[in-house]
């Protein structure tokens, strides 16, 4: 096989014959963590061979599809679950088929990068402040969601949590608050700005997003981070068979519009490629309320 490095991401180029198992995970690893994304051609893995390559890597969720909505409407870029505490290490994208839109590519900007080209006034306020996602669970809602009334369980799962706060008011409607920083450190050490500020803005209501001393953020802020993330986004993919890992930390990634049919990704949550550990839950009330504070369940 052959590697090819760039100034930002590196490919893997299968010989003949080989296997998407022939790639040593060591060499993948460094690649990720020196380089931002690692692409994989020619190996044409079977969804299978997918799944358990990524497995070789650490936990992982299980391969989900990718769903293009009817009239192809795009999502901002954004960094996967970074509004919450459940935020991969990496994240894994298979085509099975690229569809008839020409194999339309998933963007990503390097977050690295992006802070780095910020005029002073925005990198000082990117590596000054935070984020907070502020969410709220009417009673019936998280109760639906644990399937039971008694909060003391939610409340001893939710209070494991890192960066995140919550309270019950007095009409019984959960409230909870996630703080992350704008600009967080990638596992190579480096700051970079990867966060969900630019997708979370298009839907206040379900993302409650604000700085953490409760200000809204600054739209000249959002405005230049998002001119420079469109002017400086690499195309990623697609031909059927392909495969990519991308750094959760470094990079942010958005989904184009796509107006064709029968496209088919696989994506795969690392959640420990760079043995990060996530939080656990052990109980049905506790995957509950991780799958709601998620986001896989729409309480609203």
């Amino acid at each position: 096989m052959e590697i090819k490095t760039a100034e930002i991401g590196s490919s893997i180029i299968a010989g003949v014959g080989e296997k998407l198992s022939d790639c040593n995970p060591d060499e993948v690893r460094r690649l990720l963590r020196e380089n931002g994304w690692v692409y994989f051609t020619g190996f044409d893995p079977t969804l299978e061979e997918y799944r358990a390559f990524t497995q070789r890597f650490g936990k992982c969720a299980t391969p989900r599809s990718i769903v293009y909505p009817p009239g192809g409407v795009a999502l901002g870029f954004h960094a996967e679950d970074s509004y919450n505490p459940w935020r991969p290490d990496a994240l894994w994208f298979l085509c099975l088929h690229a569809g008839s839109d020409g194999g339309a590519p998933t963007g990503v900007v390097d977050g690295v990068s992006l802070l780095e080209c910020l005029s002073d006034e925005w990198r000082s306020f990117a590596l000054d402040n935070d984020l907070c996602f502020h969410r709220s669970w009417p009673r019936e809602q998280w109760r639906k969601a644990a399937g039971g009334d008694d909060p003391a369980e939610i409340s001893a799962f939710l209070g494991t949590l890192p960066q995140f706060e919550f309270d019950f008011s007095q009409d019984g409607t959960l409230h909870t608050r996630y703080t992350t920083p704008i600009a967080v450190t990638t596992r190579a050490g480096a700051r970079s700005l990867s966060n969900t500020a630019l997708h979370a803005v298009t839907d206040p209501e379900y993302y409650g997003m604000k700085l953490a001393t409760g200000e809204p953020v600054p739209q000249g802020f959002l405005d230049a981070v998002e001119k420079l993330a469109l002017e400086r986004e690499i195309p990623l993919g697609w031909s059927d068979g392909d495969m990519v890992v991308i750094d959760n930390y470094r990079l942010m990634h958005r989904r184009g519009e796509f107006h064709g049919s029968g496209r088919e990704l696989r994506v795969v949550h690392g959640e420990e490629f760079f043995g990060t550990p996530l939080p656990t839950a052990h109980t049905p009330a506790a995957m509950a309320m991780k799958e709601a504070v998620q986001g896989e369940e729409d309480l609203r």
